[in-house]
């Protein structure tokens, strides 16, 4: 495996584990609140993508191309997924101040909690790829 695919290996399961944490905060209680939002928000931003900016702008090798694609939709849904968390806190703010639906905030919550499972899929479908593509 080469050096970068081992580092791209290592970010994608820290943002595995850092996606099912993610999983964990949005699951922590059945209802929305601020503070809930303010650290699944903070979980988000610590999603890393530095070694899969490196894989991107290097020479790509034919071992590489096989498992470009998982990467690209790995890190493709991590990046919508820390627009869902801001939309949703976002939302869930003005939800709160204006019209004081919580209804809608845990619908949102649910959403997000389902969504954020699916990422995680996605990452571990991508690290799969990269062990047995690697390994031949």
């Amino acid at each position: 495996m080469s050096h970068v695919i081992n580092l791209v290996y290592d970010e994608l399961i820290y943002n595995h584990n850092t996606v099912l944490r993610l999983v964990e905060v949005l699951s922590k209680t059945g209802k929305v609140r601020q503070n809930k939002w303010n650290w699944a928000s903070q979980v988000a931003l610590s999603f890393e993508f530095d070694a899969y900016h490196h894989f991107k702008v290097i020479e790509i090798q034919e071992i590489e191309r096989a498992i470009y694609s998982s990467l690209d939709l790995a890190y493709c849904e991590l990046r919508h997924l820390i627009g869902r968390v801001r939309e949703a806190h976002a939302e869930y703010d003005f939800l709160c101040e204006y019209s004081v639906d919580e209804g809608a905030a845990n619908w949102q919550l649910d959403e997000l909690t389902k969504n954020s499972d699916i990422v995680a899929r996605y990452i571990k479908l991508a690290t799969d790829s990269i062990r047995t593509k690697t390994k031949a």
